[in-house]
């Protein structure tokens, strides 16, 4: 028995012996492997690590590889590829790890992964490819710092795609909640409490996004003092109406007071062929420059290196005043540089509400539809959808003001309605008809901002008793506008005849949008009814218009730029006509109704007979499409292209802009064939084929 049991179990030491000598014997004809790259990198950066055998000539397949990592946090080798190239994810040290059943050994190699310096008020130019990038900072004991970052792939009016943080020296605990805008107005800040290492982070907010960025740590002792209100004041005096416009900056310094709280910033281009006026801003130029107003003066300042770095107290520097960007570069540097609880944003120029000539436009197909024409530049300008397009929700204001012609349409209010996570203001004041080149009253307007109590003695036609004063430190936005409107009618009523034509609202913006809809579902009605003759009739057409209109009936010209009708108006005679069904007029009641909530304040002078204030003043475009225009005898709605929810210069190259209005866009019926919303309905009227192609406008309804 014993001799059986050892014969067994010596011939199991045997079977093993012969095991592992195979094994052994298999390595001898397996190769060696070894790791060869880089032993540093920064966080954000590429690993590249070559995989070497030995002999040379037996490479291992890259599916054959088994790469691990002691620290997956820090690098991440599960999708690493044949020559290990993948992404460092944060600070700190990790050893790669490479095995195969088909190699003879296991190598190592360890990596060190740091994170880039940052040193205070210094911007740094990054980008980033799926992995974050890290940056250190030392920051001091008791320190305020503010966090400056644009994410400059953002700029197109893409949604931003990256968000930065700050985190403790322990790369985990916050310090700075993570960020997400395109560019921060307002800085956030953080304070040190003890001197210490501390992290930036600026991370995709999905796994696909990438993008270029800028950022810095400064010292937010160097922000400027918060205000209770800053006007910024965008003036496009690149124009035939630069006396005027410089007429307006004169009003604004006379106006403002040495005790309100209120900073007034200019941006004012000019032009050499309409004004050599060197009195108001001390001399003549025809560059764009900032300015500080101040009570009865002025101080030329200078751009910062972020926003107008091409702009300081001696350039001569030209800006496009039509190009949305330079809008938002102004408005970003005006929140940085002189930061308020609120702020109130001027357009002054010409204006033509929802759209406006493109360069490359044809005399056939141009309109007058949008602001801010730059003479200098080609005679480019401010779209409306390109502020949405170019401008984000950093760059929104309290209160929206065109000194401008034909801006309150409620295709424009609309655009800008709060909500949208794009630029917004939260009331918007704008003419519905032309305005006089004159613009606002801005001395009589600033002079009732002030910290005094009680009025000025005048009657106020608009909130009712006397003018009051306001303390800029309570001003709201709603009593801003209100202001505006009173005293615009003050002094186009003064001008007698010469201001009859003159006509102003303040609209609340949040409540445009349940105006919208209740338009769209009045057009839905009206499409199934086929009542587009009844409509048309009650609308008018040619120079017999009895619905109130802000545009010359007897020119057809006007008939193709803007042909914008009351809304209020409209829909009020809508609901009291015999000749629609019982749901029709219901429906233009409640249209009425919206309108009345969202029209806080208006007037219109005697031009415009029946005209209620606080109902009427604001617009809606209503062509006579069928309408066939003297040469080109093209019907109307073949030059009013422009007027739609698609990128018209898309479709239609050749310099077409700019279409994409929101209006157009939301509140469509998916369905071919079909009517879900205002624009919806006068396509399917007037181009009504509908053919694949979109017909005339290129949308197919």
């Amino acid at each position: 028995m014993k001799t059986a049991k050892y014969f067994k179990i010596a011939g199991l030491l045997v079977g093993l012996s012969l095991l592992t000598g195979c094994e052994l014997i298999g390595n001898l004809f397996k190769p060696t492997i070894s790791l060869s790259g880089e032993t540093s990198v920064y966080a954000g950066d590429q690993l590249s690590l070559q995989v070497l055998t030995n002999p040379a000539d037996k490479a291992i397949a890259a599916a054959d590889l088994v790469w691990s990592s002691s620290n997956a946090t820090i690098i991440d080798p599960t999708d690493a590829d044949g020559g290990f190239n993948c992404y460092a994810l944060k600070p700190g040290s990790t050893t790669i790890s490479l095995a195969s059943v088909k190699a003879a050994n296991i190598t190592e190699h360890t990596v060190s992964v740091l994170a880039k310096p940052l040193t205070a008020a210094t911007w740094i130019d990054d980008s980033l490819n799926s992995a974050p990038r890290w940056y250190s900072f030392e920051a001091a004991a008791g320190t305020t710092y503010r966090l400056e970052w644009l994410d400059e792939d953002a700029g197109a009016g893409d949604a931003a795609n990256l968000a930065a943080e700050v985190v403790a020296a322990d790369m985990t605990t916050p310090v700075l909640a993570p960020v997400s805008h395109y560019e921060l107005a307002t800085p956030p800040t953080f304070t040190s409490a003890s001197a210490q290492t501390v992290y930036v982070v600026v991370r995709p907010q999905t796994a696909a996004d990438t993008g270029s960025f800028r950022l810095r740590l400064s010292e937010s002792s160097a922000a400027a003092t918060t205000k209770s209100w800053t006007i910024l004041y965008y003036s496009d005096a690149d124009c035939d109406l630069e006396d005027a416009l410089l007429v307006d900056v004169a009003e604004l310094q006379a106006g403002l007071k040495a005790d309100a709280d209120i900073n007034v910033i200019l941006l004012i281009d000019r032009i050499p062929l309409y004004s050599s006026d060197s009195l108001v801003l001390g001399e003549n130029f025809e560059d764009t420059r900032l300015y500080r107003l101040l009570p009865a003066g002025y101080e030329r300042i200078a751009g910062d290196d972020t926003y107008l770095p091409q702009i300081t107290t001696t350039s001569a520097y030209e800006a496009n005043m039509g190009d949305a960007d330079t809008l938002r570069r102004f408005i970003a540097f005006g929140k940085l540089a002189y930061p308020a609880d609120h702020y109130a944003l001027f357009l002054s120029n010409h204006g033509g509400g929802a759209r406006s000539a493109g360069s490359g436009d044809s005399a056939e197909t141009s309109s007058v539809k949008a602001v801010c024409w730059d003479d200098t530049d080609g005679g480019d300008c401010l779209y409306t959808a390109e502020l949405s397009d170019v401008l984000t929700e950093a760059h929104s204001v309290d209160l929206l003001a065109f000194d401008a012609c034909l801006m309150g349409t409620i295709e424009v209010a609309y655009q800008y309605r709060p909500g949208t996570g794009d630029f917004n203001a939260d009331y918007l004041v704008a003419s519905a008809p032309t305005v006089w080149g004159s613009g606002f009253p801005y001395t009589a307007i600033l002079e009732r901002l002030r910290p005094i109590a009680g009025d000025n003695g005048s009657p106020d036609s608009t909130l009712g008793g006397n003018e009051l004063y306001y303390d800029p430190a309570s001003l709201t936005a709603r009593q801003f506008g209100a202001v505006i409107v009173e005293e615009q009618k003050d002094d186009s009523l003064a001008a007698g005849s010469g201001g009859s034509g003159e006509s102003l609202a303040l609209i609340d913006l949040s409540l445009v949008a349940a105006a919208k809809a209740e338009l769209d579902d009045l057009a839905v009605l009206l499409y199934a009814a086929g009542e587009k003759a009844d409509t048309e009739t009650l609308r008018g057409s040619l120079t017999t218009v009895p619905t109130l209109h802000y545009f010359a009936a007897t020119d057809e010209n006007e008939w193709v730029s803007y042909p914008y009708f009351d809304l209020h108006h409209l829909a009020s005679r809508l609901a009291a006509s015999a000749n629609f069904s019982a749901a029709i007029l219901d429906q233009a009641t409640a249209l009425a109704n919206a309108v009345d909530a969202a029209v806080v304040h208006s007037f219109g002078n005697a031009d415009y007979s029946g005209f209620i204030g606080g109902k009427n003043g604001l617009s809606v475009f209503f062509p006579d499409g069928d309408r066939i225009y003297s040469s080109p005898a093209e019907p109307l709605w073949a030059f009013q292209w422009w007027y739609n929810s698609i990128e018209t210069n898309v479709w239609w190259t050749g310099g077409h802009f700019y279409g994409k209005l929101a209006a157009c866009q939301d509140g469509q019926n998916a369905s071919i064939n079909a009517v879900g919303n205002w624009f919806e309905l006068l396509d399917a009227w007037f181009d009504p084929a509908n053919g694949a192609d979109g017909g005339g406008n290129g949308y197919q309804w």
